[in-house]
Protein backbone atom coordinates (compact mmCIF):
# COMPACT_ATOMS: atom_id res chain seq x y z
CA UNK A 1 0.00 0.00 0.00
CA UNK A 2 2.74 2.45 1.02
CA UNK A 3 4.44 1.92 -2.35
CA UNK A 4 1.63 2.01 -4.74
CA UNK A 5 1.19 5.72 -3.05
CA UNK A 6 5.30 6.60 -3.41
CA UNK A 7 4.43 5.15 -6.74
CA UNK A 8 1.51 7.94 -7.88
CA UNK A 9 3.31 10.89 -6.28
CA UNK A 10 6.80 9.63 -8.40
CA UNK A 11 4.49 9.65 -11.83
CA UNK A 12 2.86 12.68 -10.37
CA UNK A 13 6.23 14.88 -10.50
CA UNK A 14 7.45 13.73 -13.35
CA UNK A 15 4.10 14.44 -15.61
CA UNK A 16 4.57 18.14 -14.34
CA UNK A 17 8.31 18.74 -15.20
CA UNK A 18 7.04 16.94 -19.08
CA UNK A 19 4.74 19.80 -19.02
CA UNK A 20 7.35 22.37 -17.98
CA UNK A 21 9.58 21.18 -20.26
CA UNK A 22 7.33 20.80 -23.53
CA UNK A 23 6.37 24.93 -22.72
CA UNK A 24 9.77 25.99 -22.58
CA UNK A 25 10.45 24.19 -25.75
CA UNK A 26 7.77 25.16 -27.58
CA UNK A 27 8.45 28.88 -26.48
CA UNK A 28 12.18 28.44 -27.66
CA UNK A 29 10.66 27.03 -30.68
CA UNK A 30 8.39 29.68 -31.81
CA UNK A 31 10.84 31.90 -31.41
CA UNK A 32 13.58 31.05 -33.73
CA UNK A 33 10.39 30.35 -36.14
CA UNK A 34 10.08 34.22 -36.00
CA UNK A 35 12.73 35.33 -36.81
CA UNK A 36 14.18 32.77 -39.49
CA UNK A 37 10.59 33.79 -41.29
CA UNK A 38 12.16 37.68 -41.30
CA UNK A 39 15.05 36.39 -42.62
CA UNK A 40 13.70 34.44 -45.35
CA UNK A 41 11.03 37.04 -46.36
CA UNK A 42 11.01 37.79 -49.66
CA UNK A 43 9.96 40.91 -51.99
CA UNK A 44 6.28 42.37 -51.97
CA UNK A 45 4.51 40.75 -54.64
CA UNK A 46 2.12 43.32 -57.18
CA UNK A 47 -1.40 43.91 -56.41
CA UNK A 48 -4.03 41.46 -57.69
CA UNK A 49 -6.68 42.44 -59.80
CA UNK A 50 -9.45 43.98 -58.77
CA UNK A 51 -12.77 41.34 -58.05
CA UNK A 52 -16.32 41.88 -59.38
CA UNK A 53 -18.68 44.77 -57.71
CA UNK A 54 -21.05 43.30 -54.99
CA UNK A 55 -24.32 43.94 -55.55
CA UNK A 56 -26.28 47.36 -55.35
CA UNK A 57 -26.91 47.94 -51.93
CA UNK A 58 -31.01 49.28 -51.18
CA UNK A 59 -31.43 52.61 -52.02
CA UNK A 60 -31.04 55.47 -48.88
CA UNK A 61 -33.84 57.40 -48.16
CA UNK A 62 -34.78 60.89 -49.96
CA UNK A 63 -32.47 63.83 -48.88
CA UNK A 64 -34.06 66.93 -47.82
CA UNK A 65 -35.20 69.07 -51.17
CA UNK A 66 -32.79 71.93 -51.88
CA UNK A 67 -33.84 75.53 -52.81
CA UNK A 68 -35.29 76.55 -55.39
CA UNK A 69 -32.79 77.84 -58.15
CA UNK A 70 -33.71 80.65 -60.21
CA UNK A 71 -36.05 81.37 -62.97
CA UNK A 72 -35.27 80.67 -66.20
CA UNK A 73 -35.64 82.57 -69.24
CA UNK A 74 -39.27 82.42 -71.06
CA UNK A 75 -40.01 80.10 -73.45
CA UNK A 76 -41.51 80.47 -76.84
CA UNK A 77 -44.89 81.10 -77.10
CA UNK A 78 -47.11 77.96 -77.77
CA UNK A 79 -49.54 77.22 -80.17
CA UNK A 80 -53.31 78.46 -79.78
CA UNK A 81 -55.59 76.37 -77.80
CA UNK A 82 -59.09 75.17 -79.14
CA UNK A 83 -62.15 77.52 -78.64
CA UNK A 84 -63.69 76.75 -76.26
CA UNK A 85 -67.35 76.12 -75.35
CA UNK A 86 -70.00 78.75 -76.07
CA UNK A 87 -71.19 80.27 -72.48
CA UNK A 88 -75.01 80.83 -71.84
CA UNK A 89 -76.71 83.47 -72.90
CA UNK A 90 -76.82 86.44 -70.35
CA UNK A 91 -80.02 87.88 -68.76
CA UNK A 92 -82.34 89.99 -71.02
CA UNK A 93 -81.22 93.93 -70.47
CA UNK A 94 -84.03 96.62 -69.59
CA UNK A 95 -85.59 97.64 -72.77
CA UNK A 96 -84.26 100.88 -74.36
CA UNK A 97 -86.18 103.96 -74.66
CA UNK A 98 -88.13 104.36 -78.44
CA UNK A 99 -86.35 105.52 -81.20
CA UNK A 100 -87.38 108.64 -82.91
CA UNK A 101 -89.98 108.30 -85.85
CA UNK A 102 -88.31 108.01 -89.21
CA UNK A 103 -89.42 110.48 -92.11
CA UNK A 104 -92.90 109.25 -93.90
CA UNK A 105 -92.47 107.43 -96.96
CA UNK A 106 -93.24 107.83 -100.50
CA UNK A 107 -96.78 107.39 -101.59
CA UNK A 108 -97.24 103.99 -103.01
CA UNK A 109 -99.00 103.21 -106.46
CA UNK A 110 -101.21 100.77 -105.18
CA UNK A 111 -104.64 100.62 -105.67
CA UNK A 112 -107.09 100.96 -102.90
CA UNK A 113 -110.38 98.56 -102.88
CA UNK A 114 -113.32 99.00 -100.03
CA UNK A 115 -116.35 96.34 -100.06
CA UNK A 116 -118.69 97.45 -97.84
CA UNK A 117 -121.78 95.18 -96.82
CA UNK A 118 -123.71 93.60 -94.33
CA UNK A 119 -125.75 90.23 -93.62
CA UNK A 120 -127.80 88.34 -91.74
CA UNK A 121 -126.04 86.87 -88.41
CA UNK A 122 -128.72 84.40 -87.13
CA UNK A 123 -128.44 82.20 -90.41
CA UNK A 124 -126.47 79.57 -90.69
CA UNK A 125 -122.37 80.46 -91.97
CA UNK A 126 -120.94 78.69 -94.80
CA UNK A 127 -118.68 77.52 -93.03
CA UNK A 128 -118.98 75.86 -89.78
CA UNK A 129 -116.64 74.24 -87.07
CA UNK A 130 -118.05 71.65 -84.55
CA UNK A 131 -116.80 71.40 -81.08
CA UNK A 132 -116.35 67.56 -79.77
CA UNK A 133 -119.77 66.62 -77.82
CA UNK A 134 -117.97 64.26 -75.47
CA UNK A 135 -116.74 66.78 -73.65
CA UNK A 136 -118.44 68.85 -70.68
CA UNK A 137 -119.48 71.70 -73.23
CA UNK A 138 -118.97 72.12 -76.71
CA UNK A 139 -120.67 73.83 -80.13
CA UNK A 140 -120.49 75.18 -83.44
CA UNK A 141 -118.50 78.12 -84.81
CA UNK A 142 -120.14 79.93 -88.18
CA UNK A 143 -118.01 81.90 -90.69
CA UNK A 144 -119.85 83.79 -93.70
CA UNK A 145 -118.04 84.08 -96.98
CA UNK A 146 -117.77 87.05 -98.81
CA UNK A 147 -116.94 87.20 -102.10
CA UNK A 148 -113.58 89.41 -102.64
CA UNK A 149 -112.08 88.67 -106.67
CA UNK A 150 -109.33 91.21 -105.76
CA UNK A 151 -107.86 88.10 -103.30
CA UNK A 152 -105.65 86.16 -105.49
CA UNK A 153 -102.90 83.63 -103.67
CA UNK A 154 -100.16 83.68 -105.98
CA UNK A 155 -100.19 87.66 -105.98
CA UNK A 156 -101.25 88.29 -102.07
CA UNK A 157 -102.42 92.00 -101.22
CA UNK A 158 -102.90 93.54 -98.50
CA UNK A 159 -106.59 92.97 -96.77
CA UNK A 160 -107.90 94.22 -93.64
CA UNK A 161 -111.36 93.90 -92.54
CA UNK A 162 -113.54 96.09 -90.06
CA UNK A 163 -116.80 95.07 -88.56
CA UNK A 164 -119.67 96.76 -86.62
CA UNK A 165 -120.21 96.39 -82.73
CA UNK A 166 -122.56 97.51 -79.73
CA UNK A 167 -120.38 98.90 -77.33
CA UNK A 168 -121.84 98.65 -74.07
CA UNK A 169 -120.50 99.54 -70.45
CA UNK A 170 -120.77 96.75 -67.82
CA UNK A 171 -122.87 99.08 -65.70
CA UNK A 172 -125.54 99.52 -67.98
CA UNK A 173 -124.78 103.35 -66.94
CA UNK A 174 -124.91 104.63 -70.98
CA UNK A 175 -126.84 103.46 -74.10
CA UNK A 176 -125.28 101.01 -76.59
CA UNK A 177 -122.96 102.57 -79.02
CA UNK A 178 -122.46 101.13 -82.83
CA UNK A 179 -118.80 101.53 -83.39
CA UNK A 180 -116.67 100.10 -85.97
CA UNK A 181 -113.20 97.73 -84.98
CA UNK A 182 -110.31 96.11 -87.10
CA UNK A 183 -111.40 92.50 -86.95
CA UNK A 184 -108.70 90.63 -88.79
CA UNK A 185 -107.12 89.00 -90.59
CA UNK A 186 -105.87 88.17 -86.76
CA UNK A 187 -106.77 89.97 -83.72
CA UNK A 188 -105.04 88.66 -80.18
CA UNK A 189 -103.69 85.70 -81.42
CA UNK A 190 -107.40 83.94 -82.36
CA UNK A 191 -108.37 83.70 -85.87
CA UNK A 192 -111.77 85.52 -87.19
CA UNK A 193 -110.95 85.93 -90.51
CA UNK A 194 -110.17 83.62 -93.04
CA UNK A 195 -108.66 83.79 -96.71
CA UNK A 196 -109.18 82.28 -100.02
CA UNK A 197 -108.94 83.11 -103.61
CA UNK A 198 -111.44 85.38 -104.37
CA UNK A 199 -112.99 85.23 -101.20
CA UNK A 200 -112.80 85.85 -97.02
CA UNK A 201 -114.42 84.03 -94.27
CA UNK A 202 -115.62 86.39 -91.23
CA UNK A 203 -116.37 84.05 -88.11
CA UNK A 204 -120.01 85.79 -87.25
CA UNK A 205 -121.24 83.86 -84.42
CA UNK A 206 -120.57 80.65 -81.75
CA UNK A 207 -123.25 78.43 -80.25
CA UNK A 208 -122.29 76.74 -77.33
CA UNK A 209 -123.89 74.02 -75.35
CA UNK A 210 -123.13 73.71 -71.67
CA UNK A 211 -124.37 72.01 -68.89
CA UNK A 212 -125.27 74.10 -66.20
CA UNK A 213 -123.45 73.38 -62.68
CA UNK A 214 -126.68 74.24 -60.91
CA UNK A 215 -129.74 73.10 -62.22
CA UNK A 216 -127.67 70.24 -63.96
CA UNK A 217 -129.66 71.15 -67.24
CA UNK A 218 -127.74 71.81 -70.98
CA UNK A 219 -128.21 75.10 -71.71
CA UNK A 220 -127.56 76.54 -75.47
CA UNK A 221 -126.35 80.17 -76.01
CA UNK A 222 -125.65 82.25 -79.18
CA UNK A 223 -122.87 84.82 -78.84
CA UNK A 224 -122.63 87.14 -82.03
CA UNK A 225 -119.41 88.75 -82.45
CA UNK A 226 -120.88 91.43 -84.42
CA UNK A 227 -124.10 92.77 -86.14
CA UNK A 228 -123.18 91.66 -89.61
CA UNK A 229 -122.62 95.15 -90.93
CA UNK A 230 -118.46 94.82 -92.56
CA UNK A 231 -115.75 96.83 -94.29
CA UNK A 232 -113.01 95.05 -96.15
CA UNK A 233 -110.31 97.23 -97.13
CA UNK A 234 -107.99 95.86 -100.10
CA UNK A 235 -104.32 97.31 -101.58
CA UNK A 236 -103.42 95.56 -104.42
Amino acid sequence: MVQSFVSTRIFAVALVLAILFSGIAASVVATELNSNVELFQGEKGDTGDTGPAGPMGPAGSIGATGPAGPTGAQGPKGDTGAKGAIGTIGLTGPKGDTGATGPAGTAGNATRYVIEDSFDITQDGDLIRYFNSEYPSYGEEHWKRIDVPQITLSDMPSVEVYVRTEFVSIENVTQPVELWKWYGPVTSGVEHVLIDDGCVYLECKNIEVYQDVFTHEWVNSTFYRFDGNFKIVILK
